[in-house]
C-alpha cells in the first residue's frame, strides 16, 4: 500500500492543489496532509477538503521539515498500514505514471530505501544536483562557499555521471528531498527523519542513516518530476540571510554527529560558518544597495 504525504506551512492552496490532484492517482490509496503548526488559517482552510482519500492532520508544534513528515509518515503507518510512503513538497508536479514506476522499481529491490526520480527545474530543464554522493568532511564543510566551494561541488555532485549515464538507474548516496519514495519498514528502522534538524540538510542526513543501515538509495533516469523550488521556503522565510542561518545550523549539526571527532574539526567548523554567513550578509547588503539605487 502506497501513501502520500505533503507537509504544509502557510501554503494551503499550493498544498491542496497538489493533494487533489493526487488523490485522484489509483496507485495512491490515501494522501495525509500534515499542517506544520502554520500561523495562518491554514489547518481550518484544508480540513474542510477531508474526503475518504484525503486526510489533514496537525502537529503539536512546528519541529522542522522532518519532525512534520515524520508525524505524517506515523500516522499513515499505524492508521493505514501503509507500506511505501511518496514525501512531497506542495511545490512539485508528478505523474501517476512516475509514481507507478517508482513504487515498481522499489518492490523488486529488496535492498531499497529509497527511491526518486530526475528532478526538473521549473523551466522544464534537467537539475543535475539532484544527486550526490555521500560528502566526506571537507566536501560537506566548504561545498557551498561562493569561491573555494566551487573546487568541492565537483567532487560532491554527480553531474557528470549523470550526463553521460546510459542506465535507467543510478545507485546514488542522497537524492533531492522534495520527491522520494521511501519503504516505510526500513525508514523506521534507520530511524526516520532526524528531527533534531529543522529545515535543509534532511537529504544528506537520510542517506547516511541509510548507508548506516546498509539500505541502498536509487534514482531512476527514465522517469521525472518538476520541482518549482522554494516557493514554500521563501515565503515563509524571505530573508536569505536567515535561510542560511537556518542551513549552516542544520549542517553543523549533520557534521558535528556524523563526521567531527576532535574540539579542532569543531572549531573549524565553526569557523567556516562564520565565514559563509559573512559571505552572504554582505552579497545581500550589496545586492539591496544596487536595489534601492
Amino acid at each position: 500500500m502506497l501513501s502520500a504525504v505533503i507537509l504544509n506551512y502557510n501554503d494551503s492552496k499550493l498544498t491542496m492543489e497538489l493533494a487533489k490532484k493526487i488523490s485522484r492517482f489509483d496507485i495512491i490509496k490515501h494522501v495525509v496532509v500534515v499542517d506544520n503548526c502554520s500561523q495562518d488559517d491554514s489547518y481550518e482552510t484544508m480540513k474542510k477538503a477531508v474526503s475518504f482519500k484525503i486526510d489533514v492532520i496537525k502537529t503539536d508544534k512546528n519541529g522542522g521539515y522532518g519532525y512534520g513528515n515524520n508525524y505524517g509518515i506515523r500516522y499513515a503507518s499505524e492508521r493505514y498500514g501503509t507500506e511505501y510512503v511518496l514525501i512531497c513538497n506542495p511545490d512539485i508536479e508528478v505523474s501517476e505514471n512516475t509514481i507507478g514506476h517508482l513504487l515498481e522499481f522499489a518492490t523488486e529491490h529488496d535492498e531499497c530505501g529509497v527511491t526518486a526520480p530526475l528532478m526538473l527545474d521549473s523551466d522544464y530543464r534537467l537539475n543535475t544536483r539532484c544527486i550526490w554522493k555521500i560528502p566526506t568532511f571537507c566536501q560537506y564543510l566548504f561545498f557551498s562557499l561562493p569561491i573555494t566551494g566551487r573546487f568541492f561541488q565537483g567532487m560532491y555532485y554527480k553531474e557528470n555521471e549523470l550526463q553521460k549515464n546510459e542506465k535507467k538507474y543510478i545507485e546514488t548516496g542522497c537524492v533531492a528531498g522534495s520527491l522520494l519514495l521511501i519503504n516505510t519498514e526500513k525508514l523506521f528502522n534507520c530511524g526516520m527523519y532526524d528531527e533534531n534538524i529543522f529545515l535543509y540538510c534532511e537529504e544528506t542526513s537520510l542517506g547516511l542513516k541509510m548507508k548506516q543501515a546498509n539500505y541502498k538509495t536509487y534514482l531512476l533516469t527514465d522517469e521525472t518530476f518538476v520541482h518549482h523550488h522554494s516557493v514554500s521556503i521563501n515565503k515563509s522565510i524571505k530573508s536569505k540571510v536567515q535561510q542560511a542561518k537556518i542551513m549552516w545550523d542544520s549542517r553543523l549539526y549533520v557534521l558535528n554527529k556524523y563526521y567531527i571527532k576532535t574540539f579542532f574539526g569543531r572549531l573549524l567548523a565553526g569557523f567556516i560558518a562564520k565565514i559563509a554567513l559573512a559571505e552572504i550578509y554582505m552579497i545581500e547588503w550589496i545586492k539591496n544597495g544596487f536595489d534601492k539605487g
